[in-house]
């Protein structure tokens, strides 16, 4: 259905993308009453637009927080595995309703493999891990 919408009024799709992608970078940058942020504030950001095959945009936003802690890139970075799960984390005791639940947790379609195969892309699922880690790459030497 929505294929069928880009497709017979592009220029309307894409003015309201547009659109879309201005409030929330808006929101992202406010300084004050809509911060999701909290203390952290944009100071930097960059954004692409890309288009799926179908012809749908979606946009991929990478973001430079203000007050963000510097530390030396470890394993042990608690400062940042603190900010990082201030902002990000979800409990699900944290949720107003099961649905909210229910759409954060992966469903399984026909994407998950290719060509009939039983192995999943991607090497997923991956394992949970119950708490914020930071995962260093391991040396080019390490076997």
């Amino acid at each position: 259905m929505r294929s069928t919408l880009v497709n017979e009024d592009p220029v309307t799709c894409s003015i309201y993308f547009n659109l879309l992608v201005d409030v929330i970078m808006r929101i992202l940058k406010s300084k004050y009453y809509h911060n999701p942020f909290v203390q952290y504030r944009v100071v930097d950001y960059f954004l692409r637009i890309e288009f799926q095959h179908r012809g749908s945009p979606h946009a991929h936003i990478m973001l430079w927080l203000d007050n963000d802690p510097e530390e030396d890139i470890s394993e042990d970075m608690s400062k940042t595995i603190r900010m990082v799960t201030d902002l990000c984390s979800v409990d699900h005791n944290d949720l107003t309703s099961d649905e909210q639940y229910e759409r954060q947790v992966h469903k399984h379609t026909f994407t998950c493999t290719k060509r009939g195969e039983k192995k999943y892309r991607f090497n997923i699922p991956y394992w949970p891990l119950p708490v914020a880690t930071v995962l260093c790459p391991l040396p080019t030497n390490s076997k």
